[in-house]
């Protein structure tokens, strides 16, 4: 790694690390992080990520507002007035049809 850095964020600890196009890192023995492109006039890094399926994987953002809409959602009055007791449904005989 060229760089390293470590800050404690949470209880946690955060890494910097600075990486080439191609160069991979190691999380846990089952997680791998590759830096596959980057594009300068977007300031945008393409990474790629190899882990178990059973490990989720979420653009962070996208997590939060589903979570965010989750609890809204959740929230809200609820508007629909459904019936006390569902009708009975008939099934109709050779004769009526």
């Amino acid at each position: 790694m060229t760089d390293k850095r470590e800050q404690k964020v949470d209880n946690r600890v955060k890494y910097s690390v600075t990486r080439n196009v191609g160069e991979t890192i190691v999380i846990g023995d089952r997680i791998e992080v590759t830096l596959v492109q980057i594009q300068f006039h977007q300031n945008q890094a393409r990474i790629g990520i190899n882990a178990p399926r059973e490990v989720s994987v979420f653009r962070k953002e996208l997590l939060q507002a589903i979570m965010k809409e989750n609890v809204r959602a959740s929230s809200a009055p609820m508007s629909i007035d459904l019936p006390t007791k569902l009708p009975t449904v008939q099934k109709k005989t050779d004769l009526e049809k």
